[in-house]
């Protein structure tokens, strides 16, 4: 194996456990060595299965009163229905409201047989309304398997 082999495999590892590689996408993907805080668990919402043509459809997590959420991860992935498939649009947002009204865009990507992961650390305190309101659209008349999620840890 040479030192421009383009079948090699490189990890880099940290001191704290974090190991980066190029994932399956060509994206860079790093894996926390780093445990769950204390007083936390793991959540996470999907949206998995069919998504019919010209549709779109919402998960809305209401975060709990007095608690802190912390999204860490957004992926999705869409699979072509056919040939002249379109799209597929994915949207993670932060609903102040709970209502859809006033919203920030945290994360996007519009996706043709193929997806995306984006890490992020974006926390939340709820309030009895805040929400995070994942949304994915299908942007043709095509039905397709669209798959999404976003992962985090929330206070117990």
């Amino acid at each position: 194996m040479g030192l421009f082999d383009e079948d090699a495999e490189v990890f880099l590892k940290g001191a704290g456990g974090s190991v980066a590689n190029v994932s399956t996408l060509g994206a860079l993907s790093v894996s926390s060595g780093t445990q769950i805080p204390d007083g936390f668990v793991n959540t996470s919402r999907q949206l998995f299965g069919v998504l019919a043509g010209l549709t779109d459809e919402s998960d809305v997590y209401t975060v709990p009163s007095g608690k802190l959420l912390v999204v860490t991860r957004f992926s999705c992935t869409a699979y072509a229905a056919a040939s002249g498939d379109k799209a597929t649009k994915f949207e993670l947002w932060l609903d102040p409201n709970g209502n859809g009204v006033g919203m920030t865009l945290l994360r996007a990507l519009v996706a043709s047989n193929n997806g995306g992961e984006f890490l992020l650390e974006q926390p939340v305190t709820g309030d009895g309304t805040k929400a995070i309101r994942m949304i994915r659209e299908s942007l043709d008349s095509q039905t397709r398997y669209a798959p999404c999620q976003w992962e985090g840890v929330v206070e117990v």
